[in-house]
């Protein structure tokens, strides 16, 4: 009876664990008048898990670690890390002086 409440236990605090590494960071990416940036990276540091923001602004990373580093980076914009550990809602990043998107 032991053995079968230990296995019980064993498998409850592994079902814990795999919930927390399915954790989801949404955002938004605008720059310093609000405006929504298309087409933005955002990586997970030291990791292959990225994704691009979509034409609002707007993205979403699953199975990202609480301690992780967010990379945000793209055409006209410095890239800039941020820590994944806070609750992310909105990202603002300042383009580069003097750069324009439309431009091709």
């Amino acid at each position: 009876m032991t053995r079968i409440l230990s296995l019980f236990v064993m498998f409850m605090l592994f079902g814990v664990l795999a919930f927390a590494q399915n954790r989801v960071v949404t955002g938004t990416v605008t720059d310093e008048k609000g405006n929504p940036v298309e087409g933005a990276s955002i990586r997970v540091v030291g990791t292959k898990t990225g994704t691009a923001t979509d034409q609002n602004g707007n993205f979403r990373l699953i199975n990202v670690a609480p301690d992780a580093t967010l990379r945000v980076s793209g055409v006209g914009i410095p890239q800039k890390d941020i820590l994944a550990s806070s609750n992310i809602t909105n990202v603002s990043v300042k383009r580069a002086e003097g750069t324009e998107l439309n431009a091709v």
